[in-house]
């Protein structure tokens, strides 16, 4: 196979191969996808306290307005391992 031939396969597979990546990274262990969309509140995992969801701005990246914490997007996979947690530890207490 002419070496052109060759790096325009490769060149082909990495493209397919950084796609799957890159639908992936927004894929969780069941299969949905952690796209939310615009609406929705952020949650204080410390204090409690809700605001708005900003469009275009992930809820990690806010702090709580009261105590400082990362917020969480309220019914997201982050959100929701969160309040298992927290659950399972009211119930060994």
């Amino acid at each position: 196979m002419p070496e052109q031939q060759t790096r325009q396969k490769h060149r082909q597979g990495t493209r397919q191969r950084n796609a799957i990546g890159r639908q992936r990274r927004h894929m969780h262990t069941n299969g949905e996808s952690e796209e939310m969309g615009p609406e929705g509140k952020c949650v204080c995992p410390k204090c409690g306290e809700k605001q708005n969801h900003r469009s275009g701005t992930r809820c990690q990246d806010e702090k709580c307005p009261q105590c400082g914490a990362k917020m969480l997007r309220e019914g997201s996979h982050h959100h929701q391992l969160f309040e298992k947690k927290k659950m399972e530890k009211g119930q060994t207490s």
